[in-house]
């Protein structure tokens, strides 16, 4: 196969942060891959962004750039950039993500062992912009390899989805079943892998390709009650497809229908962290109108309904979550404990240190 055929897309959205999106140019730019067209679309950034992006296209022809004339928006200038993909595959990065070096060529042996693939991927790493670890999603995976059916929507829908920054896409799958639905902003990307692993098998390598950054004022880290709406909406695409057979149909509803009460009880509880005990409220109500039942949300709406006349419950929310926090790095460290791939986490901490993170909008 030639590198025509084998060359992939590498979507960056950026605005606004041009050191970030030095670091993430370089680390794509050392890929051992060099099947690449490196596409930066710049939301009406100030000069700084085009002079970083200029430069490395002075020394690299595969880095393009586009600025648009006015801010668009993050989610349509993710679409902008899709629409625009001419190759056979394409990957999505943010400007803060840091993808290792190993990345596109490990994907891209996903589709050498199964070519109808719909994305290859390896493992996503997620840590704060300090270097800490904070989740290792696929170390929790029996296995790498193929994966279809249920088996691999298991695993994709129980809490051990990787990340877009360590998936490569075929476009074709993407051109046959549609492009993400970007109106579904906090779940746009787990219902596209969804839809995309309910028709298409999938590789995932259990090697670490790709540094997430999780930042505490992401819009994601602290979504209100309205991602109901779009798990609703992600719900009825799935009930609508009769091109999935009944049985796979009615798992993917009822996994997304729990990931949809714990997303909630999630945000409930980061809104009474940074103080807003009504959004809280509001998010847990929600979560038990939706299914969601037990001592937990009844706790939390405890704690929603008493945090104005107790203010200390926001400190001790803020250290149950903390607690919580702990308790999965060290699950995640055990996984990596247990396991036969190599996690370089001095080595990840050094890529993430190249430059000072600022707030993510993911």
């Amino acid at each position: 196969m030639s590198d025509q055929c084998k060359t992939i897309t590498v979507i960056v959205p950026t605005f606004e942060r041009p050191s970030l999106l030095a670091r993430a140019l370089a680390a794509i730019l050392a890929s051992t891959y060099r099947a690449l067209v490196v596409a930066v679309y710049d939301n009406a950034s100030g000069p700084e962004t085009e002079r970083v992006v200029r430069s490395f296209g002075k020394v690299d022809e595969r880095v393009r750039y586009h600025r648009h004339d006015t801010n668009i928006g993050g989610y349509a200038n993710f679409a902008f950039g899709l629409a625009r993909v001419e190759t056979p595959y394409f990957a999505m990065l943010s400007d803060d993500d840091v993808p290792l070096v190993n990345f596109f060529e490990t994907a891209m042996r996903g589709f050498e062992s199964e070519p109808i693939a719909a994305f290859g991927a390896g493992a996503t790493v997620e840590m704060t912009a300090g270097g800490k670890l904070v989740f290792a999603p696929q170390a929790f995976w029996p296995r790498g390899g193929r994966f279809s059916g249920i088996e691999g929507l298991a695993l994709l829908l129980g809490g051990y989805h990787p990340s877009w920054n360590t998936m490569v896409f075929r476009t074709a799958c993407m051109r046959n079943l549609g492009m993400p639905d970007l109106a579904l902003q906090l779940v746009f990307d787990l219902e596209f892998t969804t839809r995309l692993a309910a028709s298409y098998p999938f590789v995932v390598d259990l090697a670490p390709c790709g540094l997430f950054v999780r930042h505490e004022t992401s819009s994601t880290e602290y979504a209100d009650s309205g991602v109901a709406r779009d798990f609703d909406a992600f719900l009825a695409r799935v009930a609508e497809r009769n091109d999935i057979e009944s049985p796979l149909r009615t798992f993917i509803l009822e996994r997304v229908a729990i990931l949809k009460t714990q997303r909630l009880e999630q945000v409930a509880v980061k809104q009474l962290v940074i103080g807003r005990p009504a959004v809280a409220r509001e998010a847990i109500r929600a979560a038990v109108s939706a299914g969601a039942r037990g001592v937990r949300p009844a706790a939390i709406e405890l704690f929603a309904t008493v945090e104005g006349a107790l203010p200390l419950t926001r400190y001790a929310i803020a250290a149950l979550t903390n607690a919580w926090q702990r308790r999965r790095t060290e699950a995640s460290l055990r996984a990596i404990a247990r396991g036969n791939v190599d996690y370089d986490l001095g080595g990840f901490r050094a890529a993430l240190s190249s430059s000072s993170a600022e707030a993510s909008i993911k």
